[in-house]
């Protein structure tokens, strides 16, 4: 079973301090939407709200089209899976993953020890109990644990008994906590696709809340960036990627982060780097300060030539396998620091040594332009491209 959310204007306010600001937020049955951004922007509180362990100050959450603002968190037919896993330490797996069921299904004096045995109706439900635990164990591969006590499993092996527990329930909506914070960087992996894995089988509805920007793109139909309590922007990951509506949007995301370089706007609304004209116009007005947003993976470097629109001296690399993230220092009055994106087999990879000058040159249709508040522009280019010289073009294709 899966249902839709439907988050209308929530406000959520600790003391003075507006943790939440008018938030709307509609999810689609099945749908997996994941809610990122800095610590303290609000995320936690959202999910928090939506399970009903905290009330919102104001607006209304729905689950299937039902008003929930008013029901108790085990009311909302909604399972949540924390950051610290939530499992009582002197209970079995068995028992921590059967613990919704017992207390959904069986009376105060039904779970008493002797009642066990005088009980027919005790002794049938006890039954469907188990059966449902032993299937959705087997579905997570940790039937073998039943009967050992979290304290006995690994980090990985308590998230995998976190998620039956949350299964086992069959809720509308699934809710995760930054669910793989505390596992190493090889069990996060694993984990991240054992949870696309089960929102696949299962079709239900996710909202994922992590601070780990690539579980959030990895994972997520749509993904929501929340700043100082409200949503920034949402869509689909590439399109926060490719068009982030804000340099703040642009920042969080992607990794290593996007180049921020500043430019002004000259007459006609071209665009100008360190006084030179780029072959790109904005809408905005003539001496209006703007910055140019360059992904490390869009801009090349090659030998130094006469006319080159940036030379920068390279300050150090990294090697990772397939290719190096090249850090450099701007050669230029403004000044300003680069990191650039270097496969391996790039045919000017000797340049790439500490100390060398080279030529930083980009497509001027991947570059992402933001006004002085921070918004996002909309770029158009110049018919005629500036001249360059013939080894320029030679090296950088359609690169200014």
């Amino acid at each position: 079973m899966t249902a839709d959310l439907s988050v209308e204007r929530v406000s959520k306010s600790f003391g003075q301090t507006k943790v939440l600001d008018d938030i709307s937020l509609s999810v689609e049955p099945g749908e997996f939407v994941s809610l990122v951004g800095a610590s303290g922007c609000g995320k936690s509180t959202l999910l928090r709200i939506i399970a009903g362990l905290e009330a919102q100050d104001q607006g209304d959450v729905a689950i299937a089209g039902r008003s929930v603002s008013q029901l108790s968190p085990s009311a909302r037919n909604v399972a949540m899976v924390f950051q610290n896993y939530a499992l009582y330490p002197h209970m079995s797996v068995f028992d921590n993953v059967a613990l919704p069921l017992t207390m959904r299904q069986l009376s105060i004096i039904e779970r008493l020890p002797l009642v066990r045995l005088a009980s027919p109706r005790r002794s049938r439900i006890a039954a469907e109990i188990a059966g449902k635990v032993g299937s959705v164990a087997s579905q997570l591969r940790i039937d073998h644990l039943l009967d050992r006590k979290p304290g006995q499993l690994s980090g990985g092996q308590r998230q995998r008994v976190a998620l039956a527990r949350a299964l086992v329930r069959e809720p509308s909506l699934f809710l995760m906590d930054e669910p793989l914070s505390n596992l190493d960087a090889q069990l996060r992996v694993q984990m991240r696709d054992e949870i696309a894995d089960l929102h696949a089988r299962l079709g239900a509805t996710f909202i994922y809340v992590t601070h780990d920007q690539v579980e959030a793109m990895t994972l997520s139909h749509r993904v929501a960036l929340l700043e100082a309590g409200r949503i920034a922007q949402i869509g689909r990951p590439i399109e926060l990627y490719d068009r982030p509506a804000t340099i703040s949007v642009a920042c969080f995301i992607g990794s290593p982060a996007i180049n921020i370089l500043p430019a002004q706007i000259s007459a006609g609304g071209r665009l100008t780097y360190a006084g030179t004209p780029l072959p790109i116009a904005v809408d905005g007005s003539a001496g209006a300060a703007a910055s140019i947003g360059l992904r490390p993976e869009h801009a090349t470097i090659s030998a130094p030539f006469d006319g080159a629109l940036l030379i920068a001296r390279v300050r150090r690399s990294e090697h990772h396998g397939p290719e190096q993230l090249v850090h450099v220092e701007i050669q230029s009055a403004i000044g300003g620091s680069l990191t650039i994106r270097v496969p391996d087999s790039h045919p000017e990879t000797a340049e790439v040594t500490a100390g060398n000058l080279v030529s930083v040159s980009f497509d001027p249709r991947r570059l992402h332009v933001f006004d002085a508040q921070g918004q996002r522009l909309s770029t158009r280019l110049f018919p005629q491209q500036p001249s360059q010289p013939a080894k320029s073009r030679k090296m950088a294709g359609a690169a200014v």
